[in-house]
């Protein structure tokens, strides 16, 4: 689900990035060898690639926490974060993109291994099935399965794999997702 600025519901955005913001992205991430479909992929299905997207408690593209930001080194807040153009938020992505890789010790070579270290990084980084779980005596773990109980399509307690690839397969033809990978290929050519 998408949220706006203020926090209110909203519709994905239909966003099409300048060919700047796509060289700028570019740049920024392949230093970290994830693959660029990849995290286009997460990143339509977390903001809609909508760089003003908001959650109320992450920003950006990458719907990046205010907690992460600082970890980035990022010296505003995340309201700010959200202000900030693609090519802007680009080098923060790849910084962002560069720790998830040092954590886990391995890149994502797919947007299933993206999408579970941006959701849960424990659970990505000991490459497990289940991301996480209502029920878990990690208090943290237990809000996050709270806060996206709806990925558990299921009911069934638990946040999988196979949850977050449905979550991707419902934005694959996302019209700002199939713009921007026409728009990779074009600038590649």
């Amino acid at each position: 689900m998408l949220l706006s600025r203020g926090g209110g519901k909203r519709r994905p955005a239909n966003v099409a990035w300048a060919d700047d913001d796509m060289r700028a992205f570019k740049k920024a991430v392949e230093p970290s060898g994830v693959p660029l479909e990849a995290a286009l992929a997460v990143y339509a299905a977390e903001s809609g690639l909508d760089a003003a997207a908001s959650s109320g408690a992450a920003w950006g593209i990458a719907q990046i926490t205010a907690q992460t930001l600082r970890g980035l080194g990022y010296p505003h807040d995340g309201p700010t974060f959200g202000t900030l153009s693609v090519a802007e938020q680009a080098p923060w992505i790849g910084r962002l993109l560069k720790s998830q890789v040092a954590y886990l010790g391995y890149i994502p070579q797919n947007a299933v291994d993206l999408y579970a270290v941006n959701f849960w990084p424990k659970a990505a980084k000991l490459r497990e099935d289940v991301i996480v779980v209502r029920d878990s005596k990690d208090a943290r773990e237990a809000a996050a399965y709270r806060g996206n109980a709806g990925l558990d399509a299921k009911k069934k307690g638990w946040i999988t794999r196979d949850d977050l690839r449905l979550r991707l397969e419902k934005f694959d033809k996302l019209p700002a997702l199939v713009r921007a990978r026409e728009q990779l290929r074009r600038l590649a050519a």
